[in-house]
């Protein structure tokens, strides 16, 4: 009911403006309105179902979280409201012996897809005829290897193969089915399924321990994985084993001041050891140039907003500077001469305190110009220079006039300026006020907002 009221209120209070003619921010009142609009039908559709009699309140599914539920229990004593915690619904130990079932096959499907048996790799025939030739097949050793190791834990189509990085599931079936990893040996294959791939100087045989968790039924699994190391003639491999070889010699030298580089890999080559260049000056440098970049664009908006702030306060300032004009013409005072008064009482007003007026200050540096031997046209002609806005250029335009033709009507066309800049200001108020109040909706924004999450933060925790 509150929606709909305040909906009802703010579509009257906008088509009052627009009959008025006033003007108001097209885009913030959408926004506002549809807010509205979304808080009626969240309040309808709570309505709808508010007041009905209910025999039975149904539970939520194993998994999802618990509900809240606002009940009125309607007896002789009168209404009595309750507010009752729902939990989830527990499953039975046969269903949860179901949803354990159906994980395993989720995850063996996830780990058919992402890794591969021991039994379907293919070996490079190049590589198995190398290896013939030194005594054995690869596979072979590796097969004899793994059986004295896994104990007759099963055969080699029980390895998975991994080689990269995983991402071992947490829990299955929809979170239904919570998974617990832990990996032997440790510090390899994280519980994450990352994989420690530079760690390795040969494959290595992992046991991961899987329980799977569902209500009050467990049940544990041992996976194995073939951790592949980099093959030796490899970039990778190279690499790997060079670190290997930096981390134990910086173990064994912990005692000693200085750590002696390897002089020699595992091929016997030798190894040539410098510093990376860190280009810290270039870094330097670019930070530097961008910010001299940074100042200048920020000087430049500056200056721009400073300029915009002069021709503003000009403006204010014309309509009173012209009312004086034409006050003063009326009263038979030649322009030179009112200007000179104009001034003077501007001086006068800025000793009491009075600045920051940028049409008077370019109206006192004009008369001073004049007190220095300019030329009275070339003046007029220099004043739009010191006020680049359109109305001291027509104001020059003016004087220049009535220099050059003597106008006789010159009392009466101040007295029309005087009128068009007064009705321009009044125009300039008028965008002023509107650029204030809609400046002052992003606040009222803000408190809707807080209003609106007070009132369907509980509907929203509560229904949904």
């Amino acid at each position: 009911m509150i929606s709909l009221i305040v909906l009802l209120g703010s579509i009257l209070y906008l088509q009052n403006r627009r009959r008025h003619g006033k003007t108001y921010p097209k885009k913030i009142c959408r926004m506002l309105l549809g807010a509205e609009l979304a808080a009626l039908i969240l309040s309808g559709t709570e309505l709808l179902p508010a007041g009905r009699l209910v025999s039975d309140l149904v539970r939520p599914e194993n998994g999802e979280a618990g509900r809240e539920e606002s009940l009125i229990a309607g007896t002789r004593e009168g209404e009595i409201r309750y507010q009752l915690t729902l939990e989830e619904r527990e499953m039975s130990a046969r269903e949860a012996e179901d949803k354990i079932t159906a994980a395993r096959t989720e995850l063996a499907d996830f780990l058919r897809e992402n890794t591969e048996a021991l039994s379907e790799e293919s070996p490079d025939p190049k590589a198995g005829e190398e290896r013939a030739k030194a005594g054995g097949g690869k596979e072979k050793e590796e097969t004899e290897g793994l059986s004295n190791r896994s104990q007759g834990e099963g055969d080699k189509a029980d390895i998975r193969v991994i080689d990269r990085d995983l991402r071992f599931p947490q829990s299955l079936q929809k979170g239904q089915v919570a998974l617990h990893w832990s990996m032997q040996p440790e510090g390899i294959l994280e519980q994450n399924g990352r994989f420690h791939r530079d760690l390795l100087s040969e494959d290595q045989l992992i046991a991961a321990n899987l329980v799977y968790i569902c209500g009050s039924s467990r049940r544990e699994e041992t996976i194995r994985f073939l951790a592949r190391a980099y093959p030796a003639d490899s970039k990778e491999g190279y690499r790997s084993r060079i670190k290997r070889a930096l981390e134990g010699r910086e173990k064994t030298d912990r005692q000693k001041q200085k750590m002696d580089l390897p002089e020699q890999d595992f091929r016997g080559e030798a190894i040539r050891w410098m510093r990376p260049y860190s280009w810290r000056g270039e870094k330097l440098l670019a930070l530097g140039f961008t910010g001299a970049l940074l100042m200048l664009f920020a000087q430049k908006k500056s200056r721009m907003e400073a300029v915009k702030r002069r021709r503003e306060n000009a403006d204010r300032d014309y309509p009173s500077i012209i009312s004086e004009i034409a006050l003063y013409l009326s009263a038979g005072v030649t322009v030179k001469n009112a200007l000179e008064r104009i001034s003077a009482a501007y001086e006068e007003r800025k000793k009491q305190g009075q600045t920051g007026h940028e049409g008077y200050e370019a109206l006192s540096l004009l008369v001073r110009r004049m007190k220095e031997g300019i030329s009275e046209r070339q003046a007029y002609e220099d004043w739009p220079g010191l006020c680049p806005t359109a109305s001291y250029r027509k104001l020059s335009m003016l004087l220049i006039q009535n220099l050059q033709r003597g106008n006789r009507r010159l009392a009466e066309l101040f007295e029309e300026e005087k009128q068009r800049a007064e009705e321009a200001g009044r125009l300039r108020c008028k965008k002023l006020g509107d650029e204030a109040s809609t400046r002052l909706l992003i606040p009222m924004v803000g408190l809707l907002a807080v209003v609106l999450m007070i009132l369907l933060a509980p509907a929203l925790f509560i229904h949904l």
